[in-house]
């Protein structure tokens, strides 16, 4: 690991009931958000690390904003989809999150930097859509 520190991964137990998604939208939402975020995270590390993304990253990271983008576009004005994706983005990564990273980090912490994760993908999610919207007029 680039500071030297060897965790051992393992998942974090399944969240309390009222921290799963509710209905496959939300899960699909979450899902998607989720696994943007990682690939936001990845670039990041790619770019402080080499310099650069790696091909592998950059193209992992087009296709899960795109997926993103794409949900976004389709449940427009039918929900808060800013609400549901920072949620349910956060629920599914807390699911990923190896145990050792909340035996780190308070709940606080590691949500605190959850959210700044998912909130800088929604950043680049709401550019594109407001791209896509302009050029669909």
């Amino acid at each position: 690991m680039p500071n030297g520190a060897a965790v051992a991964l393992s998942f974090a137990p399944e969240p309390p009931s009222q921290d799963k998604p509710t209905s496959g939208i939300e899960l699909e939402i979450g899902n998607a958000v989720a696994s943007a975020t990682t690939a936001l995270a990845t670039a990041m590390c790619d770019h402080q690390r080499m310099g650069a993304l790696a091909a592998q990253t950059r193209e992992a990271g087009a296709a899960r904003i795109a997926k993103v983008v794409e949900l976004c576009l389709r449940y427009d004005g039918k929900i808060d989809f800013g609400a549901v994706a920072k949620i349910q983005g956060r629920i599914i990564l807390r699911q990923c999150l190896d145990a050792d990273f909340y035996r780190h980090y308070s709940r606080e912490q590691g949500d605190a930097a959850l959210d700044l994760y998912i909130g800088g993908l929604l950043e680049i999610v709401q550019r594109v859509v407001e791209l896509e919207q302009a050029l669909a007029n």
